[in-house]
């Protein structure tokens, strides 16, 4: 999977070409970031060979592209304005790495006291006699493993974990936690919505993009009753914001 730097830079890229005028074939065959140079090669190819769109051709990469990077290049490609749509999911790729970055550095100070406790703690075991030395090592062998393991198991079965009926609910009333969460998806949603918009699309279909965003399924619903509430009702968008706070 290319870097987060790689995927802004090639947006970034092919923003620019499609500015200069540069075909998009042709575009999708310049010197592009690493992790992109040879599936941008086989799009090409797909676009040239098959007749397809480019947001077909991103539908046949799916480790490469998410379906939210694919929608938005369907916007482009029915509004004509793709430099604008590459240029909106670069910057959507910077705040997402600025949010990283923010909860990287929240997390570094619990984490430190966390790993100090995890050894500290066993260690005045056995001088009170509490626990052998041997027992105190692997006691502090697991604490120090603990959070590593339960981070690598989010990153392999997290999507699994939330589509079990009530884990996303649960996560989003837990102190903290929840909050953060909540505020990860509203930004996430708010920030979408900004991009559909400015790439031209209408306002329920940006809507519905915007809530594909959200990582919460149960934020997710929340936010799909906007447009369920504005397509039945009639009503724009703030009041249908307004009517489910």
């Amino acid at each position: 999977m290319p870097s987060l730097k790689a995927r802004i830079q090639f947006y970034n890229t092919l923003a620019t070409l499609e500015e200069a005028g540069v075909p998009r074939i042709r575009a999708l065959q310049t010197a592009l970031p690493y992790g992109f140079a040879a599936p941008a090669k086989q799009m090409a190819h797909a676009l040239q060979v098959e007749g397809i769109t480019m947001r077909e051709a991103m539908v046949q990469l799916p480790r490469l592209f998410s379906g939210f990077e694919c929608n938005m290049v369907a916007v482009g490609e029915a509004t004509g304005r793709m430099d604008t749509v590459c240029r909106s999911l670069a910057m959507w790729y910077e705040f997402v790495g600025s949010v990283r970055s923010k909860i990287i550095s929240g997390l570094l100070y619990p984490l430190l006291v966390y790993h100090l406790a995890a050894i500290i703690v066993p260690f005045i075991s056995t001088l009170t006699g509490d626990v052998t030395s041997e027992a105190a090592i692997r006691r502090a062998i697991i604490w120090l493993a603990a959070p590593w393991v339960l981070l690598l198991a989010w990153r392999l079965f997290g999507r699994t974990i939330l589509a079990i009926p009530g884990v996303s609910a649960v996560l989003v009333q837990m102190p903290l936690i929840g909050g953060v969460i909540y505020r990860l998806d509203c930004a996430r949603f708010f920030q979408a919505y900004s991009m559909g918009l400015n790439s031209g699309l209408g306002l329920l279909e940006t809507v519905d993009l915007a809530t594909n965003a959200c990582k919460n399924p149960t934020l997710r619903n929340r936010f799909r009753q906007l447009g369920k509430t504005m397509r039945s009702e009639g009503v724009g968008f703030t009041a249908a914001f307004l009517s489910r706070p």
